[in-house]
């Protein structure tokens, strides 16, 4: 998981909401139907991991927590 306690306080709020920002973007590209059977946990944990790993890219981390949803998004 995501361990800010190795990041300054500032970088780690910017991090913060990075993910967050990503999370509610890709929430919003899912279809209704798809968001019915479909956990914002996981996808949110999705983005943590990919965050985790270093990834800071807004795109990247939407394609992250997109990745194994049955995508229909718009």
């Amino acid at each position: 998981m995501f361990d800010c306690r190795h990041t300054a306080p500032g970088r780690s709020l910017k991090v913060i909401n990075l993910m967050r920002a990503a999370l509610e973007e890709a929430w919003a590209q899912l279809e209704h139907e798809v968001q019915q059977r479909t956990s914002k946990v996981a996808l949110a944990k999705r983005i943590l991991r990919a965050a985790s790993a270093g990834e800071r890219a807004p795109a990247r981390l939407r394609a992250a927590a997109l990745g194994n949803v049955g995508i229909l998004y718009h």
